[in-house]
């Protein structure tokens, strides 16, 4: 009796790209200098918003409809995740996404918090695109607090759960 390779056991696997014994993964991992280069511009860019948080950068305070500690929390998560990136590339700075990811949780959390239930007026609008057409539209003040504050509820609840989860697996060490 003859053995067949695996490529000629299974055609049906051999063309969905399950065929074990290739060597090339049919996804690239992306390149070093590609989440370097993704990594400083996401430094670089909540840097440039920081700054403009804490006045170091002017711009016309009409142009901001936030105030300046959303603006820069925003900010403090374009520079987290940019160094997660960086983080990567060292194994002695493994640890960060440790820290920073739930960081960058609790900092999402805050700003849609804050856009669904801080005060002052909000302003609205929605779009919904099909195919060839798009409708735009202004929303009311009271449909976007509702979208947002689910939103912002949900992640309030993930993020209770992952500290939960987090302090279980501390506590049994």
């Amino acid at each position: 009796m003859i053995e067949e390779s695996a490529t000629h056991m299974n055609p049906v696997e051999n063309a969905r790209g399950n065929n074990r014994s290739k060597s090339a993964s049919p996804k690239r991992p992306v390149s070093s200098l590609g989440n370097l280069f993704a990594a400083f511009f996401c430094v670089g860019a909540g840097l440039f918003i920081l700054a403009i948080s804490a006045g170091i950068i002017h711009v016309d305070p009409s142009t901001v409809h936030a105030p300046y500690w959303i603006v820069g929390a925003c900010g403090i998560v374009f520079v987290f995740g940019g160094l997660i990136l960086l983080a990567r590339h060292y194994s002695w700075a493994r640890g960060v996404q440790t820290v920073l990811g739930p960081a960058i949780f609790i900092l999402l959390a805050t700003v849609l918090n804050w856009i669904a239930f801080g005060p002052g007026e909000r302003q609205f609008s929605g779009t919904i695109s099909l195919p060839f057409s798009a409708y735009s539209s202004r929303a009311s003040e009271l449909t976007g607090r509702i979208v947002f504050g689910i939103f912002a509820v949900i992640l309030d609840v993930l993020i209770v759960y992952i500290l939960i989860m987090a302090l279980r697996r501390i506590m049994r060490r």
